[in-house]
Formats: structure tokens, C-alpha cells, sequence
């Protein structure tokens, strides 16, 4: 049988696997040289790669999501038809339309206000958990009339839209609906939806008090963590002050007031300068955290120590890229490795999580205070980040196995950068193979140009790998520079026929 006349639904799938088994890039080729059914997948084909939550204990993929889902939850809002099988996008759509009808004074914008709504709401969705963003695409419409008729707050349109409406800040919808919800709407529990989270989480994302105000009466901790993360200082303001009412209400025990201390403690998360320093100010005004070292609270308040709460501060300025944070923690002490009994040699370094997460301000800011630059150059080859690979070359920083890293990810500037940078480099059969895998014609070019003449055996493993993943325009290729392509070991005649017999 030929592909073309397999149901739709297999094709889907076919593709859906060429994405998990070959990356996402050749599952797209795949998709895109299929000019017969182009159409029918040009704006769903990530649909089923998204809708797939992650589940503990198995390995995830880094990046997490690509870079682009938040326009491609958009792209796909926008373009949902009517009739479509995946009702929480038009869902995510007509909140936008209701609160733009609501809140636009000038007719003549609805369109593209409603569009920047969209774009707004989606970001927000794919911010949160993934088991969360993958709801829209995974929620089929059958699915979702059961579901709501378990739960209708949580999946009703009244409950998406005031959430929304708090995030969008927009006054009158959530005014008007908390009227009309009345007494469904528990303000000690905020208002809550699948898709949007809970209200008060998304007032505290954009710091909006007036929000805060409206729609809850308690401030749980994660809030104030929220609010602080984001930078929002007089949000943590209010919400401090709205927790310690809260929490000090019939709460006199040493027990809960140790509890709410290191509680304060697990929010100084924050870019700001400003939150620390007013979260500080509290910290030594208060009598448990009566012998201060350097500004900061005694041991006996931490249930890890102080070093390694620092420590992990760190880690986060590391990989957020919050500079003049880390600069502060490194000033009070922090250090650039942490003991992490899940790594091979048990300790992380904080410089290969700047390295990883591609900030170069505090990969300077690592070196200055004396960070070692080993493996460095790899780990920012591995993910793309060619200025701190370019930085660290200009450093006189060892490349080790940059090259090998950068080919297995595609990225062939940097195997260029890397080349020119070091034209000594002579064995380049595991990047060779990594650009055979990947299809990748314009680096597999630059390094068999870069390299020596292939012997037999590295040659056999490049048309190895070619046949066993099924890649003919890299076949051709090898054959083009020259490369006995007809001659095939008796592994790759396996392959060959398993093939034949799959396709009988």
C-alpha cells in the first residue's frame, strides 16, 4: 500500500512519530515535501507533540517546549474553524472577542485588538505547567462535555473569562462578573479555571493590586512567591501584609510562626533589588532572626543551611539571568558549585547553568569570581548560544568536545566558529555522522571539507547511519562526493530488507 492511500488519521500519527523518533525538524521536511497533503497539516501538525504533558519520573526534553509554541497556540485560536474538533481553542478565542467587545472604545481596532488579546492569553498559557498548555490540544470535544459535566465552574465560559479579564486587567468584565457569579464564587479560593489557573495567581503574574483586591481575601504563600519572582514590589507588599493578618490570626505558636519565617524565606526569588531589600528589612525586624550574619538570618531558621540557601539562589539568578542578584549572593558568600547527588561527579556548577540557559552576563560574572571555564564552551555549543561560545573562545577557554556537541544540536555556525577557531582539528566522524542525521547538507559539506579524506571506515559508517534512518537525500549526497554507496555490510542489508518487508 502506498502512504498517499493510508486513512488521514495514520498519516497523522506517521508524522506525529517521524517528530518524536527524528526531531521536529525532519517530522516539518516530512510534512513539507508531501505536497499532496501540505494543506490538511499546515496548522495542526504540532497539535498531537504539544498535547502530551510530561509524567514524573521520565526524561524530558530540553527545551521543554520550542521556542515558537506560544504563536503556534495562537496561529491555531486564530484559525480554529467553527466546526473544529478541539473546542478550548475557539473557547480561548471568544474570551478574547467578549473582552475586547467589553473594553475597546474604538470600534475600528476590535480586530486587531482582539488579535493582541489572543497573543496575550495564549503566552499566559503556555507559561504555566505543561499540563496545563497541553489542555487545549489534548481536550476533544467529547472529552470536554464530560468533563464539564463533572466540574462546570472549572470549564465553564463565565469562569475562563473572568480569570482573563483579571490577567487582561480589565476592571468591568471582572466587576460584572463576580456580580453575576455571585455566590459561586468563593474569594478565599479564588475564582479558577483549567486554562488560566486560578485568578488571584494571575494577578499576582502582572502585580495588579486593584485585582488582588477584587478577587481574593487571603494571600497563600505561592502568591507572594509570584509577585516577588516577577519583580513586583508593591504587590509583595500588599500580599505580606494581607498574609500576616491572615496568618497571625489565632496562629501564636513558635511552630507557625517558624513555619511562616522560612515560608518568607522561599519567596526572595526575585529580580529586584528592591523586593530583596524590602524582604530583608523584614527578616531583621523579626525576633526569631535575632543574630544576623551579614544580612542575612541565623542557621537555626533554615532547614537546609544558609550556604546552601544561597546557593540555590544563585542557580536561579543563573539560569534567569539575573545579574545584579547573583552579583549579591556572591557577595554574601554563594558558591559556584553545589553539591546535586543526582550528577555524575555530584555537583552542579553554576556557570554550565548560565551556560545552558544562555546568559553571558553571568558568565562573566562567574569568571570574575573564579569560576573554572572547563566545559563551558561544550554546554553553550550543545544549545545554541553562539555569543558565549564566540566570548569564551575569545577567553582562550578549552573547546573540548564543542564541535561534537554543536553538530549533534544543528547548529553549524557554531561548528564554523569552532573550526576557524581551531584548524587543527582533524577527527570529525561524530559530528559527520550527527549532519547525517540531522540532514543537515551545509554542515556535513563544511566538515568534509574541514576534514581529512574519509577512510573506508568512517565512510561505511556514514552510509550506515543514512540507510538505517532512511535519509536518500543523504545517500545522494555521499554519493555525489564520491562515497560507495552500492556497497553494503551485511548489517546494512538487514536494514535494507527489513525495510523492503515493511513496505510489502
Amino acid at each position: 500500500m502506498q502512504f498517499l492511500q493510508l486513512p488521514l488519521e495514520v498519516q497523522h500519527d506517521i508524522f506525529y512519530h517521524a517528530i518524536v523518533c527524528r526531531g521536529l525538524k525532519r517530522g516539518l521536511r516530512l510534512r513539507l515535501v508531501n505536497k499532496v497533503i501540505q494543506v490538511l497539516y499546515a496548522s495542526r501538525l504540532l497539535d498531537v507533540y504539544l498535547s502530551t504533558p510530561p509524567w514524573p519520573g521520565l526524561p524530558q526534553p530540553e527545551p521543554p517546549q520550542p521556542a515558537f509554541t506560544a504563536s503556534y497556540l495562537a496561529y491555531r485560536v486564530l484559525n480554529e474553524p467553527d466546526n473544529g474538533v478541539l473546542p478550548l481553542l475557539r473557547l480561548i478565542r471568544k474570551v478574547a472577542e467578549q473582552l475586547i467587545d467589553e473594553n475597546s472604545s474604538n470600534p475600528e481596532a476590535k480586530e486587531e485588538e482582539t488579535r493582541a488579546c489572543i497573543e496575550s492569553l495564549c503566552a499566559y498559557v503556555v507559561s504555566r505547567p505543561r499540563r496545563s498548555f497541553s489542555i487545549p490540544f489534548s481536550m476533544k470535544a467529547h472529552d470536554l462535555e464530560q468533563k464539564i459535566k463533572i466540574d462546570a465552574a472549572e470549564w465553564g465560559f463565565d469562569s475562563h473569562l473572568l480569570v482573563a479579564a483579571v490577567y487582561m486587567n480589565f476592571v468591568p468584565t471582572v466587576k460584572r462578573l463576580l456580580v453575576a457569579l455571585g455566590d459561586n464564587v468563593n474569594l478565599n479560593d479564588a475564582p479558577f479555571c483549567w486554562l488560566f489557573g486560578h485568578a488571584t495567581h494571575a494577578a499576582a503574574d502582572q502585580g495588579l493590586i486593584n485585582m488582588l483586591k477584587l478577587v481574593g481575601r487571603a494571600a497563600p504563600d505561592y502568591l507572594i512567591m509570584c509577585a516577588a519572582k516577577n519583580g513586583h514590589l508593591e504587590a509583595v507588599k500588599y500580599l505580606f501584609e494581607l498574609y500576616s493578618k491572615y496568618e497571625t490570626d489565632g496562629f501564636d505558636e513558635p511552630k507557625t510562626k517558624d513555619r511562616r519565617m522560612e515560608s518568607l524565606v522561599q519567596r526572595l526569588e526575585t529580580p529586584n533589588m528592591h523586593v530583596y531589600d524590602f524582604i530583608m528589612d523584614l527578616r531583621q525586624r523579626t525576633e526569631r532572626f535575632d543574630d544576623p550574619i551579614d544580612g542575612l538570618p541565623s542557621e537555626r531558621c533554615f532547614l537546609r543551611s544558609s550556604q546552601d540557601y544561597l546557593n540555590g539562589r544563585l542557580r536561579t539568578c543563573a539560569q534567569n539571568g539575573w545579574t545584579k542578584m547573583a552579583r549579591l549572593y556572591l557577595l554574601h558568600g554563594a558558591s559556584g558549585e553545589t553539591p546535586a547527588y543526582k550528577l555524575p561527579k555530584g555537583v552542579l556548577r553554576i556557570i554550565l547553568e548560565a551556560c545552558k540557559y544562555g546568559h553571558l552576563d553571568i558568565v562573566q560574572l562567574m569568571i570574575e569570581h573564579g569560576a573554572d571555564s572547563h566545559a563551558c564552551v561544550e554546554v553553550a555549543a550543545k544549545y545554541g548560544h553562539e555569543h558565549i561560545v564566540r566570548w569564551l573562545l575569545d577567553q582562550g577557554a578549552e573547546t573540548g568536545e564543542a564541535i561534537e556537541e554543536a553538530a549533534a544540536s544543528g547548529f553549524g555556525a557554531i561548528v564554523k566558529m569552532l573550526l576557524d577557531y581551531d584548524s587543527g582539528i582533524q577527527v570529525l566522524e561524530i559530528p559527520l555522522v550527527s549532519a547525517i542525521r540531522l540532514e543537515h547538507t551545509a554542515m556535513f559539506e563544511l566538515l568534509l571539507e574541514r576534514s581529512e579524506p574519509l577512510t573506508d571506515e568512517v565512510a561505511g559508517q556514514l552510509v550506515k547511519t543514512a540507510r538505517a534512518e532512511g535519509l536518500d537525500s543523504m545517500i545522494a549526497l555521499l554519493d555525489k562526493y564520491g562515497v560507495n554507496v552500492k556497497q553494503a555490510g551485511v548489517e546494512d542489508m538487514e536494514v535494507l530488507m527489513r525495510g523492503i518487508s515493511l513496505s510489502g
